[in-house]
């Protein structure tokens, strides 16, 4: 079987592609930029370790450009589209929404696309928990989420109505995955608990928005894996007897799903940051600053649907979660 991953020298695509590359007969297929918006060797660093398997193949690609993608797949079977590659980061959405719009909707509808031609068999699209916007906490698939509050949510929302118009066209099985702060080794360096662990130990201030007392449902990276592999072979199908209302906008007559991957455990900022400072050994020095515009006050996830699906939880404490950051941390940066 082959899969193809986008984003696959990304944080979550790295470690999808790590976790299939141990099943010896499947072949993931990896498309990334590289490009700088973090640090590019923690990228290259990622992919160099996927390289290692021959069961891989790369591809350095702009999504963007679909004469190339469809050149570079051409003699290539795609059993499995797994779409992570995106541009991150809310606040820099902020200030160069263009590259938002180019990577988050034009590289979705070339992916599609590739879906489409190749007849793929499921086709997995990375959303966000921002999407759910000035929604009521606990976020529910079901909610509307049509007041995204910062421009990438708002291209993940647009993301999500393109995918479901492409599944219920062309009867293409799509799910779209909306994780929720995914952390961990190899994580990326412009989320929190990297900047706070770095600057931690070098005796740096860390920026703590709110006082610390706004909540997110944090994500180990190990969890985030297993649910999305676990929905990989859950292909959504048509539900032929469905009519829309306000509890089921999730899915549709369509072969089409909206999921939350998340822990379903709210916890403060403040919590976050003292588990931190116990591993570490060094009370932190805070800066303590209001909440950013385009920042929600508090994401937290029902994940009801979510263990209807796979049936099984898999939760890490944050205590286990950033003991492990840490540990690789200290390694990678020796």
């Amino acid at each position: 079987m082959n899969i193809l991953i986008t984003g696959s020298a990304g944080f979550i695509g790295f470690h999808i592609a790590k976790k299939l590359l141990a099943n010896k007969k499947l072949k993931v297929i990896g498309i990334d930029n590289i490009n700088s918006y973090y640090d590019k060797n923690i990228k290259k660093n990622r992919n160099k370790i996927l390289k290692k398997n021959k069961n891989y193949i790369f591809f350095k690609l702009d999504l963007n450009n679909f004469e190339k993608i469809k050149l570079k797949l051409k003699n290539y079977k795609v059993d499995i589209i797994i779409h992570l590659a995106a541009q991150a980061g809310v606040r820099y959405s902020l200030v160069e929404p263009r590259k938002y719009l180019n990577s988050n909707i034009v590289s979705t509808f070339n992916i599609l696309e590739i879906a489409r031609i190749k007849k793929s068999k499921h086709t997995l699209v990375a959303s966000s928990s921002s999407v759910y916007g000035m929604a009521s906490n606990p976020f529910k698939e079901n909610l509307s989420a049509n007041h995204p509050i910062q421009f990438y949510a708002a291209t993940k929302k647009s993301a999500e109505i393109i995918c479901h118009s492409y599944s219920e066209l062309h009867n293409l099985p799509i799910s779209c995955l909306r994780y929720f702060t995914v952390y961990g080794p190899f994580g990326r360096p412009d989320m929190a608990l990297f900047k706070f662990v770095s600057n931690i130990k070098n005796k740096k201030k860390i920026d703590v928005y709110n006082k610390g007392t706004h909540q997110r449902d944090f994500t180990y990276i190990d969890d985030a894996v297993y649910y999305t592999l676990k929905l990989m072979n859950i292909y959504p199908k048509v539900i032929s007897n469905w009519k829309w209302n306000n509890s089921n906008n999730h899915i549709s007559k369509a072969p089409f799903r909206i999921v939350n991957i998340a822990s379903g455990k709210k916890i403060s900022l403040k919590k976050f940051i003292n588990e931190i400072e116990k591993n570490l050994n060094i009370k932190a020095k805070k800066n303590y600053l209001s909440l950013q515009k385009g920042d929600m006050e508090n994401t937290f996830a029902s994940i009801k649907l979510l263990i209807s699906l796979v049936k099984k939880r898999k939760y890490t404490p944050i205590k286990k979660g950033i003991k492990n950051f840490i540990k690789w941390h200290n390694n990678y940066y020796k």
